[in-house]
């Protein structure tokens, strides 16, 4: 189910409701960024509060980002990519084409396949946890537990208390 184009989290939500309640449960989340006004370096904007609001109302269902459609571009692929795995999505959906140019649509957010690789190889997988990142002159500031810090030692990756306990739960039940 992928996000509607505004930044809406009870669309999105009663999208999902609709699926259950109609028996369908072999679902995924696609967070593709919602579209804005606001001059921004991305084709949308990625309202991570959304991603992580999803997340937390339906954490046993698959959670993806599609950081092509969210970038617009090949240029911020990458940093998506990092920065929705740090918060624990499950997977990414990247367009690749061998050659981008002749893509029948959406060619300046397409990588190659030598370029997709370059990708994955350079993406960091922070324990499958659900971690916020933060300057680390505030890491105190959130309740939880600091599980990494960046290579430059600005950005640390803090597992909130609240996911904690919801993760708790899940493993209770």
């Amino acid at each position: 189910v992928k996000n509607p184009i505004n930044p809406d989290l009870e669309l999105w939500t009663g999208a999902i409701e609709r699926f259950l309640r109609c028996g369908v449960t072999d679902l995924g989340v696609v967070h593709r960024g919602f579209s804005t006004f606001d001059r921004i370096k991305y084709r949308n904007a990625p309202f991570w509060q959304h991603a992580i609001g999803m997340r937390s109302r339906y954490p046993r269902i698959p959670f993806f980002c599609d950081p092509s459609h969210m970038s617009g571009c090949t240029g911020y692929i990458q940093e998506i990519s990092q920065h929705a795995l740090d918060l624990g999505l499950d997977g990414l959906m990247v367009e690749s084409h061998c050659e981008p140019s002749k893509a029948l649509s959406d060619a300046a957010q397409q990588l190659t396949p030598k370029e997709l690789i370059t990708l994955l190889e350079s993406l960091s997988v922070r324990d499958s946890k659900l971690l916020i990142p933060v300057n680390s002159s505030s890491k105190r500031k959130i309740p939880g537990i600091v599980h990494d810090t960046s290579s430059t030692g600005k950005t640390s990756y803090v597992e909130p208390a609240e996911i904690i306990e919801i993760e708790n739960e899940i493993i209770l039940r």
